[in-house]
């Protein structure tokens, strides 16, 4: 069995005074229509379940209500969360909750995970490998880092990168 190591586990379920606290000054409500037949609080959980559990959404288990019917439909769960990401809602929690971390004294950056997507740089005195096509080993498209030099460049800040084939 693996020791904690005093790391708490993702959370996928909210109290309400949590999701009020920390979730809900931050998600953009609709301003027309009818109101939501679920609490934003309750489709924020199925939110988190199904990001969790890396599920397809139809396959995501939802509870049913009195009459035994899902309470809510997967395709409605899915278009909210793609609403709260299209207007910066999941960009606004995420910002407010690593700020409430930074004041709480409880942000941890020794351990920063990077997603590993930049091209591996060339380590000197090795010979140029003829570079094939496409994607490689994982970094990013031609094009994309000829962008990405582009907008370095821009900003001041020059970096060199593998120079293109």
């Amino acid at each position: 069995m693996a020791a904690n190591h005093g790391r708490q586990a993702i959370p996928t379920k909210l109290t309400v005074e949590q999701f009020e606290q920390f979730i809900l000054p931050h998600l953009g409500r609709g301003r027309r229509g009818p109101p939501p037949t679920l609490p934003l609080q309750k489709m924020f959980n199925y939110v988190l379940k199904a990001l969790y559990m890396g599920c397809q959404w139809k396959m995501l288990p939802i509870e049913t209500n009195a009459l035994g019917l899902p309470e809510i439909h997967h395709t409605r769960i899915y278009r909210i969360m793609r609403r709260w990401q299209a207007d910066g809602s999941i960009d606004r929690v995420f910002a407010g909750s690593v700020d409430q971390l930074h004041q709480d004294q409880r942000l941890d950056l020794s351990t920063i995970h990077g997603d590993g997507s930049e091209e591996r740089r060339r380590q000197p005195g090795l010979q140029r490998a003829q570079a094939p096509q496409g994607r490689q080993g994982g970094g990013l498209l031609r094009s994309q880092m000829q962008h990405h030099r582009a907008v370095r460049e821009c900003a001041g800040q020059p970096q060199r990168i593998a120079p293109a084939a």
